[in-house]
């Protein structure tokens, strides 16, 4: 009996996920416990459920946190003004980044950015559900086998009991080989197994303990509403959940009274193949990266691009020349499809998805 299927489940399972306009409230009401619960679906909530509008708290007076960056970085390019209002947040499940779309601290970001996707969540519940299985089903063969080796060892009893009462010198030598054989064997074998057990019973511990993880920080993420979010000058701040669209993989966050330096939204309609553009954000942990490429193509709410998008880049701005913000970077399913392309929802679906940024205006 061997661990392998274990093993593999074990590091599947404990893989962290890393996911209408029902302009997407957030409601907050206790269950039966008398556990507060929050989420963002209307479906199947209480009458007296509380919504949070998500206006921030407000300070006696607002951070000037744009002139905090210029004064420091004074950027010389239209990209490197552009990274001075892209961030990276920080969430109970990982990182990803958004921007400024607004100076007065509105961000926008890629909803399973902040929240776990609950498909993601199933995929790993099933995950978790076979590990399981295949955990009690390996406990169990080792029940199994040290019966069978226990059994072995009464039958070597009986074998010893046999030669000690034997008076034929020949046949008592015969048993008491046969005896001091089969001991080496069982010896081995019993060696063997306990090595065995002991190896499952620390992959057992590790999976446990990432599985309570999984469990914890999932719990964590359903619930959270505050977000550590980090400028370009390693500054961190608190942003605030304000809502999250129902048909769209975009969320919208807000700092605490703040002038901020945000980013000017063009029209991504407008943007034609072969354009240049550059992404930005925070890749595999390297913060305030900016990679670069053109315009592939449209497919509805989305830019095509060939412009690198890692994982970190999510919610992160996707901008054209002269620095304008057109799509929001995004690593769902659909781009593990398609090998060198990248893909972006586009700017004025975003805009169009949350009534918080109705005022915002097109720049030419």
């Amino acid at each position: 009996m061997k661990g392998k299927a274990f093993s593999v489940c074990f590091m599947a399972a404990v893989i962290c996920l890393s996911g209408g306009i029902c302009l997407g409230e957030i409601y907050k009401y206790q269950d039966a416990s008398g556990k507060w619960r929050y989420t963002d679906s209307p479906e199947n909530v209480p009458k007296d459920a509380k919504i949070l509008n998500g206006s921030a708290p407000t300070d006696s007076e607002a951070k000037d946190l744009k002139k905090q960056l210029y004064d420091k970085f004074s950027p010389r390019t239209v990209v490197e003004e552009a990274t001075l209002g892209t961030l990276t947040i920080k969430t109970p499940v990982g990182s990803g980044s958004g921007f400024f779309i607004t100076d007065d601290g509105y961000i926008l970001t890629n909803k399973h950015v902040i929240k776990l996707d609950e498909r993601e969540i199933e995929k790993a519940g099933s995950q978790i559900e076979k590990a399981d299985k295949d955990v009690e089903q390996i406990t169990k063969g080792f029940a199994a086998e040290e019966d069978r080796l226990n059994m072995i060892e009464e039958s070597l009893e009986r074998l010893k009991a046999r030669a000690d009462s034997e008076n034929n010198p020949s046949i008592k030598a015969a048993l008491e080989n046969k005896y001091h054989a089969d001991s080496d064997r069982l010896y081995s074998m019993k060696k063997a197994l306990k090595a065995r057990k002991q190896e499952f019973i620390d992959k057992k511990e590790d999976y446990e303990k990432g599985k309570q993880d999984f469990y914890s920080k999932t719990s964590e993420a359903d619930q959270a509403t505050k977000f550590t979010v980090i400028l370009k000058d390693n500054s961190e701040h608190q942003a605030y959940l304000v809502a999250v669209s129902q048909k769209v993989d975009l969320a919208l966050l807000k700092l605490k009274r703040a002038k901020t330096p945000r980013l000017k939204p063009g029209k991504s309609d407008n943007m034609a193949q072969g354009e240049k553009a550059y992404a930005i954000g925070s890749p595999i942990g390297l913060k305030d990266s900016v990679s670069s490429g053109v315009i592939s193509g449209h497919d509805g709410d989305f830019i095509r691009t060939d412009t690198k998008i890692y994982p970190g880049n999510s919610g992160g701005p996707l901008i054209d020349e002269k620095g304008r913000v057109v799509g929001i970077n995004t690593l769902k399913a659909i781009t593990y499809k398609f090998e060198g392309l990248g893909f972006a929802i586009k700017i004025n679906t975003a805009l169009r998805e949350f009534t918080q940024l109705s005022n915002v205006r097109y720049e030419e």
